[in-house]
């Protein structure tokens, strides 16, 4: 194994470290950590496999992320030199030298567990074990629903084999698809709600070019174009399908940039299999701005107002006289890493979340409250007159008792 490879991904790796413990907390990662501090079968947004990776750090986050994310990796490269990639060892570095591979440590969603299984799928798929492939799998589909999108490529490559894989993974999937339905259909009733929003292509293909970076994705597509022989043809049905599937979604509704991540592992192998010793360097510059790159875009959330424990640190002293009743989940996961749960209101118009099917925290008081969201989002729902303030940056609203002035 080249010495420089494993170097290379060492210092990756101790980037990753870095910026996991300077980066704050993420409004969605504390409300994932709400979630492994109440294990279930399932909840309203995403199969319970980021709750149960969360619980394995024993209350840090990232750590399951930071330590296991690298066992994925090399995995996935002794899955390349089962394939005949001879600069195998390079594909750890390369992965992790992308934006999409880079936030695997420092950052927790749904779709980090998610990734480790396909790894370990892929790994299980090129020693030929039956068995593994569909354990895996079936750890896929706890981790995220989105794993379906994969499933015909991975049959096409198994051929007969796909019925006991397709059985292991059913079996051992079959309580959560119990606990939906007897939970009308979540998580998937609530992710059909998205709706049709439009022609998005062009903004879903720049993310994924973006995600693994420019030579990544150019790369991937000299490969996919001219497969050389059944290897290539195989690692293709495992990755191209996926991002094809996701690009034509985005034809008619938003397509997040990391929903299409079960398309590279596999592209990754076949593109470190043509031995890309360009694509080597270019991994290197792209890399050295990687850390940054993610940093910023993890922390330039202004869109979602309290969004990281930097916030609380500077605003958590506001209001010290009333409550605060959050509006979204962002700002209620994030404020009740301070202290006791505080009162949840969803927003007028927004989409439920976990907290609106299991109440977390006291009930909201009919007034004499600090509503974090603007007087639209409140609606008619405060007794009193309103008073509109600022917190976190963003617009609130006073909610006074009738008996009081503004």
């Amino acid at each position: 194994m080249p010495r420089a490879a494993v170097w290379a991904f060492g210092v990756l790796w101790m980037w990753q470290w870095i910026a996991a413990y300077f980066l704050p907390l993420q409004a969605d990662e504390a409300y994932y950590l709400a979630w492994s501090r109440d294990l279930r079968l399932g909840y309203l947004d995403h199969p319970p496999g980021v709750a149960w990776w969360i619980a394995l750090g024993g209350g840090f986050p990232r750590l399951p992320g930071l330590v296991l994310m690298p066992v994925a990796w090399w995995l996935l490269a002794d899955a390349a030199r089962r394939w005949g990639a001879v600069q195998w060892a390079w594909l750890p570095a390369i992965l992790v030298g992308t934006p999409l591979g880079f936030v695997a440590g420092p950052l927790i969603t749904p779709d980090i567990p998610l990734v480790f299984a396909w790894c370990v799928l892929l790994w299980f798929l090129a020693r030929g074990s039956v068995v593994g492939v569909g354990v895996s799998l079936a750890a896929c589909l706890w981790a995220k629903s989105v794993t379906l999108v994969a499933v015909p490529g991975l049959v096409w490559v198994l051929g007969a084999r796909s019925v006991p894989v397709l059985g292991i993974a059913a079996a051992l999937y079959a309580p959560h698809v119990v606990w939906s339905l007897q939970n009308e259909g979540l998580p998937w009733t609530f992710q059909a709600r998205r709706g049709l929003t439009g022609f998005h292509l062009p903004e879903a293909l720049g993310g994924q070019i973006l995600v693994v970076a420019p030579a990544m994705f150019v790369w991937a597509v000299t490969c996919w174009a001219r497969p050389r022989d059944a290897t290539e043809r195989t690692l293709r049905a495992l990755g191209l399908p996926v991002l094809l599937a996701w690009l034509a979604a985005s034809c008619v509704t938003r397509v997040e940039a990391n929903w299409p991540a079960l398309a590279w592992p596999a592209t990754a192998v076949l593109v470190v299999r043509r031995d890309p010793r360009r694509l080597r360097r270019v991994s290197a510059f792209t890399a050295a701005v990687v850390a940054t790159v993610a940093y910023s875009a993890a922390v330039l959330q202004w869109d979602r107002g309290i969004s990281s424990e930097r916030d609380l640190r500077s605003n958590g002293e506001l209001w010290s006289g009333l409550p605060r009743v959050a509006a979204r989940y962002q700002e209620k996961a994030i404020l009740d890493l301070a202290g006791p749960p505080i009162a949840y209101l969803r927003a007028v118009g927004h989409r439920p979340c976990e907290y609106d099917r299991v109440p977390s925290g006291p009930p909201p008081p009919p007034c004499d409250f600090v509503y974090l969201a603007d007087a639209r989002a409140l609606g008619d729902r405060c007794l009193g007159p309103t008073e509109p303030t600022r917190a976190m940056g963003r617009a609130a609203t006073v909610c006074h008792c009738p008996a009081q002035k503004p």
